[in-house]
């Protein structure tokens, strides 16, 4: 874990020397800093024992202005002295993991093709993170979306396990009249539609997509109308049973699969494509035949 090792050996031990320096400055006892901080008292005298000034200096000679550094710290040590606990979790978790990503992202040479503005970028993912703003920007998209949300898995080139399949952390879903979704696009997030993905592959190489879309007679008929070859499964009384009707159904190299779910599990349309674009012209003739 290169972020997390910046981290914990980098920028943690001179932040918090810093932080125990503000604190003390603020005629905060060793005490209360070490329950605030949740270190003990002896460590917090041992961070004391050398000068603020030598926190300050490892951080700038890493690259950080000193005007930023100092801003974090006193907004940290505000949070702390009027007992914000909550908020000092956050922005302090939040600029740890940004001041060691800025650091990777400036010593480490081979990572700097994939840093873009102090952050690391992965190609994929941000193709992945455009399209997924675009899905639910659609009029009408809302409609699409099943009571347990909708997720899409995208395998870049050489994607072999679930693991190397792009979702989302959390789900596309309903909010009134619109979509939204909450999570991050990251690899093996979703367990479930990137196994569906990856068994797809097994079968037909060409599929790079999967997307999980409500189970209504007019979307069944949309995808038919299409063109698109379309296989029926279930319902299932067990997991078991959905995964090897769903073997059999994606052994036959279909564009959909529609699933009547079963006991757990909620039916489902599960429509596979080559790429984005082509993903993106079956969603919009979906929606250009809803059901108003």
């Amino acid at each position: 874990m290169i972020i997390h090792d910046i981290a914990n050996k980098k920028i943690l031990p001179y932040l918090r020397g810093l932080l125990i320096h503000e604190l003390h400055r603020r005629n905060i006892s060793q005490h209360k800093i070490s329950r605030l901080l949740g270190v003990s008292q002896p460590l917090v005298n041992k961070y004391l024992s050398k000068t603020y000034t030598s926190y300050k200096e490892k951080l700038v000679k890493m690259g950080f202005p000193e005007d930023e550094i100092l801003y974090v710290v006193n907004n940290l040590a505000s949070y702390l002295e009027r007992g914000d606990m909550l908020r000092f979790l956050i922005v302090s978790n939040y600029y740890i993991e940004e001041f060691a990503t800025r650091y990777a992202c400036r010593s480490l040479n081979w990572l700097r093709d994939y840093c873009s503005r102090g952050s690391i970028t992965d190609p994929f993912i941000e193709e992945y993170r455009e399209f997924v703003n675009k899905f639910i920007s659609k009029p009408l998209v809302y409609k699409l979306v099943p009571e347990v949300g909708v997720n899409i898995a995208y395998a870049p080139r050489g994607a072999s396990t679930p693991g190397d399949i792009i979702a989302l952390t959390g789900r596309i879903v309903r909010v009134d009249s619109r979509a939204g979704y909450a999570g991050e696009p990251m690899y093996g997030a979703s367990r479930h539609l990137s196994r569906i993905l990856i068994t797809a592959i097994k079968y037909n190489k060409s599929k790079r997509l999967a997307v999980n879309l409500s189970n209504q007679p007019w979307i069944r008929d949309s995808i038919t109308r299409m063109g698109l070859k379309v296989i029926e499964t279930g319902p299932h009384d067990s997991a078991d049973s959905f995964w090897t009707s769903l073997e059999e159904a994606l052994s036959k190299k279909p564009d959909a699969v529609v699933d009547e779910g079963g006991r757990g599990l909620e039916p489902n349309i599960y429509i596979l494509s080559r790429d984005f674009v082509e993903l993106e012209g079956i969603i919009d003739f979906i929606l250009q035949h809803s059901v108003v």
